[in-house]
């Protein structure tokens, strides 16, 4: 697949892409999260519908055996082997000329727009993320990166660090409270909701 760079937004001064994380292996559900049905529903879908609420344009990160999904998105693999999730927002940088990134696991069913849209609203340069005001978790893969921690992301896995709150940690960034439970990822097939979330 060729993948032309998007230029999320053209002509706006601070664009917004969605990157759709979905380059996990899902051992521990034991098939592809991505194609989990809720309400009958591809979690794909699902992500990419609540996304493209808030972003210009959407990637898909498909991780580095570079499966396809019947989704209308650019979908793009890994250049690193088992790398984790930075290696797709790495790529997803490579893929677009957008000043920021909204980075949104697959496998985060119960996600809302209103969720998303207070992350935007309370962006604060160069990365913020959410953290859930019921249990409190933080969830760094619903968050947004600003283009200036690319290079940074590439030298950092370079190094041979995986950790996404190792890079986090590392660089300034803020938290928005938002979810009220609805930021539990699947990672099993116990962690399914019983319903959805719209």
């Amino acid at each position: 697949m060729k993948n032309d760079r998007i230029g999320a937004g053209k002509g706006k001064t601070d664009s917004l892409c969605g990157v759709i994380l979905c380059g996990g292996q899902s051992h521990r559900y034991g098939s592809d999260k991505a194609l989990i049905l809720i309400d009958g529903e591809p979690l794909i879908r699902r992500a990419h519908r609540v996304l493209a609420t808030v972003v210009d344009d959407i990637v898909i990160a498909v991780g580095p055996l570079g499966r396809t999904y019947e989704v209308n998105a650019l979908q793009i693999p890994d250049k690193r082997m088992d790398a984790g999730p930075l290696a797709g927002i790495e790529a997803a940088f490579e893929a677009t000329t957008a000043e920021r990134l909204f980075v949104l696991a697959v496998d985060l069913p119960l996600v809302e727009m209103r969720d998303l849209k207070e992350i935007v609203n309370q962006f604060h340069y160069p990365l913020t993320y959410a953290r859930d005001t019921q249990t409190g978790r933080d969830q760094p893969l619903c968050s947004i990166w600003h283009r200036s921690l690319q290079s940074p992301l590439s030298t950092y896995l370079n190094e041979g660090n995986r950790s996404v709150m190792g890079f986090i940690s590392s660089h300034s960034n803020s938290k928005v409270d938002v979810g009220d439970g609805r930021l539990i990822n699947v990672n099993f097939k116990s962690d399914l909701p019983t319903s959805r979330g719209d």
